[in-house]
């Protein structure tokens, strides 16, 4: 909604609307590549640490959103 706004000087609603689209895939994208490193950060910390050791929390408790869950947001 608020990208419709920022856009809404533009003629043509149809090019608004494909650049959000755009914006927004373009987004999921790159936030599934930072996903994946937080991810195996994790694994490569859970390793180096060892199993029974505390760690404190993970990089996926500080950031919890999945991939999934913002194209669900945005869609």
């Amino acid at each position: 909604m608020d990208a419709m706004e920022n856009l809404k000087q533009l003629r043509s609603t149809q090019m608004a609307q494909e650049i959000i689209e755009e914006a927004a895939e373009r987004f999921c994208e790159d936030f599934e590549f930072i996903e994946g490193r937080i991810l195996a950060a994790d694994e490569l910390r859970t390793m180096r640490n060892g199993a029974g050791e505390q760690q404190g929390p993970s990089l996926r408790e500080l950031f919890p959103r999945t991939s999934a869950e913002i194209k669900v947001l945005l869609s």
